[in-house]
């Protein structure tokens, strides 16, 4: 009886912690500003393989899911993936929030490719207002930003797919 009652002391207490343990978005709104500076420090300064990006994420409290591998801001509704696709460096980050507007994309864009924004070879080569964004950068990196309204909220989902 008295192994029968421990056993299920052991198994409320592991299965708690299971719980308390798991790594979640927090609920603030994502601001441009933030967002912008965010993604240029983790993505676009990190390029081409994106080497330091984990390291940056974590020292500005990112916690990652070791389930997912997706480091999630604690108080914002922002969440970062670095990995890759078709074999080369991707980093992705999502945004979600009521005050995300259309300018949001441009933003991220300008932020991210801020060392080439201004050069002839930046082409920006796909623009639907609200819903996509594609930038080519001169060294071949490729960005798209897509944006979606679900209710109230709009998504913006950030990615950098690294030419090398």
């Amino acid at each position: 009886m008295v192994r029968t009652v421990f056993s299920f002391l052991a198994y409320l207490f592991f299965a708690q912690a299971t719980v308390a343990d798991e790594v979640t978005v927090g609920t603030g709104e994502p601001d441009m500003l933030t967002t912008g500076l965010l993604f240029q420090s983790v993505c676009g300064e990190t390029l081409p393989r994106f080497r330091r990006a984990e390291r940056i994420l974590e020292n500005r409290g990112f916690v990652r899911n070791p389930d997912t591998g997706t480091y999630y801001h604690q108080s914002i509704n922002l969440s970062f993936r670095i990995g890759t696709a078709n074999g080369s460096p991707v980093c992705s980050m999502v945004a979600i929030g009521r005050s995300i507007d259309d300018t949001m994309p441009l933003s991220i864009a300008v932020a991210a490719f801020s060392d080439v924004w201004e050069s002839d070879e930046t082409v920006i080569d796909v623009y639907e207002s609200g819903q996509l964004l594609g930038v080519t950068h001169p060294r071949g990196h490729r960005l798209e930003i897509r944006t979606q309204r679900h209710g109230s909220e709009r998504t913006v989902n950030a990615v950098i797919y690294s030419a090398n």
